[in-house]
Parts: structure tokens; sequence; C-alpha cells
């Protein structure tokens, strides 16, 4: 698969506080800015690809930086645990053979590591 749609985004994730938001709930609407998507179409949109891309790597950014449990992660994603479990996995089987998504995983790793940092 070529690069992700989104990497040309991360650049111009907004800056202002998110209120009222868990760092769950900031990194998944995190990443769905960086595809360009909302928080909503993460958790309840259909299963077009770029979709289905984004909400794993949501899933698996939240496994990755706050150590959630697979049930957490359902319950924030609106998903079933074994649904999170076969994203965190596809997502690291991907990162290992694509370079480019690899980077791509890292930049957007580092932006909302920053992000959360300021807030």
């Amino acid at each position: 698969m070529n690069a992700p749609i989104a990497s040309p985004y991360l650049d111009t994730m907004p800056l202002a506080p998110i209120a009222q938001e868990s760092n769950a709930e900031l990194i998944a609407s995190l990443v769905a800015v960086s595809y360009r998507l909302t928080l909503d179409d993460l958790k309840y949109g259909d299963k077009t690809a770029r979709i289905l891309e984004a909400r794993q790597v949501a899933q698996w950014v939240l496994r990755r930086q706050l150590r959630l449990s697979f049930p957490e992660i359902g319950r924030v994603m609106n998903r079933d645990h074994s649904t999170v479990m076969h994203s965190c996995r596809a997502i690291e089987k991907r990162r290992a053979f694509e370079e480019v998504f690899a980077q791509f995983l890292d930049r957007l790793i580092t932006a909302i590591a920053e992000r959360i940092d300021s807030e």
C-alpha cells in the first residue's frame, strides 16, 4: 500500500485546547484530524479504507501511548475488544513491512505527544 492518505495533514493539527476530553478522546480526535475525519467518523463511520485505517491507527496509538487494555480501547472507540486486538496486530504488521507507513506513525506519535504535553 502507498503512503497513508493523511500524512500531509499532520502539520495542520489544531492547536486550540479541546475542552473536557480525556487523553483517550484527545488522541482519537487528533488521529481523526490527521486523516481529515471527525471523531464520530472513527467511532461510528462506515468501513471505507480511509476510515478503517484511521480507526485502526487510533486504536494502536491508544494502546501504545496510554497502555489501555483492549476492552478500555473498545469502550472509547465503540468496538469489541477482539476488534481492537485485530486492529493493533494489523497496524504492527503493516508498520514492520512498510517503511513509509512506519515513518507516518512515528510522526503521528510525536505530534500527539507534543500536543498532550502542551495541554
